[in-house]
């Protein structure tokens, strides 16, 4: 049974509305900034609401506004009060809206900090998971991660995580000492959160740390006191359930003074890659494969982008090369492409990688007027503190081609249609894969 830390009872969330814009040459605060905080303090539940201009940045016109809120509200209670803070003060954010950075501090304004919280966006249910995580013991919470006082507290941490189901959910769990750390990656499993919890508990272990991977075997960092704890700690992994890592993960122990030990958890090792092309669905009847037809040109092709796709944490996009050259002509490669933010700069340090394991590129003879796609697939990065996102993507379809500009957009009846964005950001990774047939399963213009 996890252990619960019980919280003082003095509790304050404080919700931070960043950059509150208004003309930059006046240092009070604007008319409509004094309006928005009344209507905010009036909120059911909100205590109090304070506002500061920043005054080492008058040009940016900054304000922050803290809206504290009841520490007797309970989870929903509390994400309802700070959705409605957060409407209340959205109409002062003009003429350029910027996104609320959420804070919950424990203790008064002038008192400790016992569990703070810190969250760049109420939205999705931010708030009320931070308030189920500290019930349960949480002493942190912010965007990408929860503390918690015990390894044996990361298993109820990683099911309400999972069960609060948000559009981005916190990935790390830790303990307080930090001799324990699970990256997720994505969301936290139960399973594997328990797995760490037990092995943290064996006596000759010090510290555990699990960094999950998508393209490759996950990482589990362990040290223990003596060689012989450390083959007795890889013999224990080696046994354990599949479902408590589902994807392959290699161990290694490490002893002070001895050579590190390494062991597959639950005996899951990688499968040997062989090189291969995409497949095609089984019902799918693959194009004719014209030895004769030449390689396509820029000029041969169209290019268009699908709909932007999510699910788990991930993003999807199609980029789609219509053949109107009116003859057959192949493509044999991979796209590139450069993801630019609104004032037309590339992202930094975007890394291209394949789409899966030993996928290569092979030739594809696309027929004329038929539409060959390559598919992109991420992780999905935050955007609450409002980053400078990719607004469009300039496409190389062969070598030799001019980059063709193409704007995300979203289609008529999917909500808001039109042009959008997507949150590669920065140093993101993005997984590319080749020229292959166009498929159903993919939305397009």
């Amino acid at each position: 049974m996890p252990r619960r830390l019980v919280l003082p009872t003095a509790v304050v969330v404080a919700a931070l509305v960043g950059l509150l814009w208004w003309s930059p040459w006046d240092p009070a605060l604007p008319g409509d900034v004094r309006r928005a905080v009344d209507r905010a303090a009036a909120v059911p539940g909100v205590v109090a609401v304070e506002a500061e201009a920043w005054d080492d940045d008058l040009a940016a016109g900054g304000v922050d506004v803290t809206v504290r809120l009841d520490p007797g509200l309970d989870p929903d209670a509390a994400q309802d009060a700070a959705d409605a803070a957060a409407a209340a003060l959205d109409g002062s954010r003009s003429p350029t809206p910027r996104a609320v950075q959420v804070t919950v501090v424990v203790g008064g304004s002038d008192g400790p900090v016992d569990a703070p919280v810190r969250l760049s966006s109420v939205e999705d249910g931010a708030v009320a998971l931070a308030y189920r995580l500290r019930a349960a013991g949480a002493t942190a919470v912010d965007d990408v991660s929860v503390t918690v006082p015990h390894a044996a507290d990361l298993p109820t941490a990683a099911g309400l995580v999972v069960d609060a189901d948000l559009f981005t959910s916190p990935a790390t769990l830790r303990t307080g000492d930090g001799s324990v750390v699970y990256d997720a990656g994505l969301v936290p499993r139960a399973t594997t959160a328990t797995l760490l919890a037990d092995l943290a508990a064996r006596p000759a272990v010090t510290s555990v740390a699990f960094t999950w991977n998508q393209g490759a075997p996950s990482r589990l960092a362990v040290t223990a006191t003596s060689a012989d704890a450390a083959a007795d700690v890889a013999a224990w992994l080696t046994g354990q359930d599949e479902e408590s890592v589902v994807t392959p993960a290699v161990a290694e122990i490490t002893v002070a003074g001895d050579d590190p030990v390494h062991a597959w958890v639950a005996g899951l090792e990688p499968a040997v890659v062989v090189p291969h092309t995409v497949p095609l669905p089984d019902d799918v009847e693959a194009w004719p494969a014209d030895h004769a037809a030449p390689d396509c040109a820029g000029d041969d092709l169209s290019l268009a982008l699908g709909a932007p796709d999510a699910a788990a944490g991930q993003r999807y996009l199609a980029v789609l090369a219509e053949n109107t050259s009116g003859r057959a002509c192949a493509l044999d490669g991979v796209p590139r492409i450069t993801y630019l933010d609104a004032d037309d700069e590339p992202q930094d340090d975007v890394r291209t990688v394949a789409a899966s394991d030993g996928v290569v590129p092979g030739r594809v003879v696309v027929p004329p007027g038929e539409r060959a796609m390559a598919t992109l697939q991420w992780g999905a990065m935050s955007t609450a503190n409002d980053p400078d996102v990719t607004v469009a993507l300039d496409v190389v379809a062969v070598d030799g081609a001019d980059a063709v500009r193409l704007v995300p957009q979203v289609p008529a009846g999917a909500g808001a249609a039109g042009p959008t964005t997507l949150d590669v950001l920065d140093g993101a990774e993005v997984r590319v894969s080749p020229w292959v047939q166009g498929a159903s399963g993919w939305a397009t213009p």
